[in-house]
């Protein structure tokens, strides 16, 4: 059976049954470049191409170069970077920035970036990301002389995101500090970090462990913390999954509320485990003036 649709969904290519390896399992550790779909030359002429290695932890590698294309209708810029790095770590990213304000504005650029890497002595190039059989060509990016418009007091936002806080058998998001700084460029104001409940009350160092102390939880609201200010509003959320009329687990969004909400009954860390914890009529005890539930997902059929 080939399970590439899923990985189309879903960034994590290392969980895997005992014995059993799926078509999408890699001994490398996942490599990925994303950037704007959006660059408002008003606020920034410099592309930022973010990357993000991870679970080099498992299985290191030396980034050695990236090479950056951009097609634009008057001219091509090729940027090569010399990067010689050995990256080890559980999760790593950095914003590599290209200058592109010799580039005339209102046009869709195409980019393309190209790793080369050395895994176990063996140097290994792909382009954009090393997930198999996907083979995405380019990105593009709209590069727009100003921002789009907006009303009076309208502030444009990102209100279901989820950071690397959310790391689990299937998924995982970006780092908060890279994801606003991605988000500055587009135009938008702020953003809500809405992580799964059942990776937030994860333990640290294995994320089908629950740890009462709330670890992540709390390492998520202080990167948010640090993220945030009055050009850029980063605030903590919470995708919590909870149950429905018909006890069915459905989740919900909880922004800015000071206390965890718990909600593991569809996060798989215990087979044959999946009824919901909580009931969605609880909820309104919870509510405060300053916090908001929102359904997360309303118009998606799963």
């Amino acid at each position: 059976m080939n399970f590439l649709p899923l990985l189309i969904s879903y960034a994590e290519i290392h969980y895997h049954l005992k014995y059993l390896f799926p078509k999408y399992f890699k001994k490398e550790p996942e490599i990925i470049a994303d950037l704007p779909s959006r660059l408002i030359k008003s606020i920034s002429t410099k592309l930022p191409i973010l990357v993000i290695i991870k679970d080099s932890h498992l299985f290191p590698i030396t980034l050695e170069t990236i090479q950056i294309k951009i097609f634009a209708k008057e001219k091509n810029i090729n940027k090569i970077l010399d990067i010689q790095k050995i990256i080890k770590h559980k999760y790593y990213s950095e914003i590599m920035e290209v200058d592109i304000s010799s580039l005339q504005p209102e046009q869709l650029l195409k980019i393309s970036i190209q790793f080369e890497i050395k895994l176990r002595g063996k140097n290994k190039k792909f382009f954009n990301d090393n997930y198999p059989d996907i083979n995405l060509q380019y990105f593009q990016t709209y590069y727009a002389e100003e921002d789009l418009p907006k009303l009076p007091n309208w502030f444009a936002g990102e209100s279901h995101y989820h950071s690397i806080h959310t790391s689990d058998q299937v998924e995982f998001g970006a780092d908060i500090a890279a994801t606003t700084k991605l988000a500055k460029v587009m135009g938008l104001n702020w953003l809500f970090v809405t992580d799964h409940s059942y990776d937030l009350d994860d333990n640290t160092s294995e994320y089908t462990k629950y740890d009462p102390k709330l670890p992540i939880w709390h390492k998520m609201r202080d990167n948010c913390k640090k993220c945030d200010d009055t050009q850029f509003r980063a605030i903590a959320g919470e995708e919590v999954s909870i149950g429905n009329s018909h006890g069915k687990n459905v989740h919900m969004l909880s922004i800015n509320h000071p206390e965890f909400i718990e909600g593991a009954g569809d996060s798989a860390e215990i087979w044959f485990k999946n009824k919901p914890d909580r009931n969605l009529t609880e909820i309104k005890k919870l509510h405060q003036p300053d916090n908001l539930f929102i359904a997360a997902h309303p118009v998606e059929r799963i």
